[in-house]
């Protein structure tokens, strides 16, 4: 490149100036000597010359320029990603433009509903006259048979009607069944990110982005909005604010009334009164017929449990969803 030299009296001082072919003015040492070398990306008169950034022909001539981009950018600008409590801007980026989440991963939260084993019991056993399937008890039922013989009351059938039925029966102690619950809410987001940016002007004016006319891969720029990138810098990078909806959740879960819990023991069923004649042994499922005679009535041993029954679990869907809410945009050149 061809430089002219030229003198010029500035303030009383002679100062050796530059002309370079293209027209750019540039210092050139007078034995003065400038401050340092000018950084045109971190917002700071690094020359000593008054310039900053874009102001500065010493950038103009590296390649930068004020470019209107339409929006309020940020340039340079990086995105820092990790853990939220781990993050810091870099030394050349200092100011923190944007602090929030990236990389929604709004997967439904995942629930369970089940019911535990019932916690039952057996609550002795009765006797009843019944009608022909022993379905519907009649009569005064014996609401509990002692280990010791029973005889049975004249009025233990009266109501049945012509010539009943007879059966045992034993009552389950039902204590419910316990509902368990199991949710998980996944991460709404990947992880924390911060973009940070220079601080400082810049050298450019009415919102004018000092930038280098053709970016190089990976560099970026920044916007407290939601937009487009530009066709420079086509990589598009969402940030999204910490205050985003996250409304995930499970239904409650609960657990439905006992079914098909059985007791079951041994009832034995006497022709006479007093517990001696014509014994039968009855258990749960059984229903006599009235042909045979029934005096008197005695329980051997305890009832047990025979079948726990289980509960009809409900509840335990996932609801709600993630509304993220953007904080703004990230470009990158490729």
């Amino acid at each position: 490149m061809a430089v002219i030299a030229v003198i010029a009296a500035v303030a009383g001082c002679a100062r050796l100036l530059a002309i370079d072919e293209v027209g750019y003015l540039t210092n050139s040492s007078d034995g003065g000597g400038a401050a340092g070398v000018e950084d045109c990306e971190n917002g700071i008169d690094d020359d000593g010359d008054g310039l900053v950034d874009c102001a500065d022909l010493d950038c103009l001539h590296a390649g930068y320029s004020c470019e209107s981009l339409g929006r309020d950018w940020a340039s340079p600008a990086v995105i820092v990603k990790g853990d939220a409590g781990g993050l810091a801007c870099p030394s050349g980026q200092p100011r923190t433009a944007l602090h929030g989440l990236t990389e929604p991963t709004p997967a439904a939260a995942t629930c369970g509903c089940t019911c535990a084993p019932p916690d039952a019991g057996c609550a002795g056993a009765g006797f009843a006259a019944a009608d022909l399937k022993c379905a519907v008890y009649c009569g005064t039922p014996i609401a509990n048979v002692p280990n010791g013989c029973l005889t049975l009351p004249s009025s233990f059938a009266a109501g049945c009607g012509g010539s009943p039925y007879y059966a045992p029966f034993f009552p389950v102690v039902d204590a419910g069944c316990e509902a368990r619950a199991t949710s998980r809410v996944p991460p709404a987001f990947a992880g924390a990110a911060l973009v940070c940016t220079s601080d400082g002007p810049r050298g450019c004016a009415g919102g004018a982005v000092c930038m280098r006319r053709v970016p190089p891969a990976g560099s970026c720029l920044a916007a407290v909005s939601d937009v487009a990138c530009p066709a420079t810098h086509p990589l598009r990078t969402i940030v999204y604010d910490t205050g985003s909806v996250d409304t995930r959740d499970c239904t409650p879960c609960t657990c439905g009334p006992r079914q098909g819990a059985v007791c079951d023991g041994n009832v034995v069923l006497y022709a006479d009164g007093s517990c001696t004649a014509s014994p039968q042994n009855l258990g749960a499922h059984s229903c006599v017929p009235p042909s045979v005679s029934a005096g008197s009535i005695k329980l051997i041993g305890a009832p047990a449990l025979v079948d726990g029954g289980a509960c009809t679990p409900s509840g335990g869907q996932a609801i709600g969803r993630v509304d993220p809410i953007v904080a703004g945009t990230v470009c990158c050149a490729r």
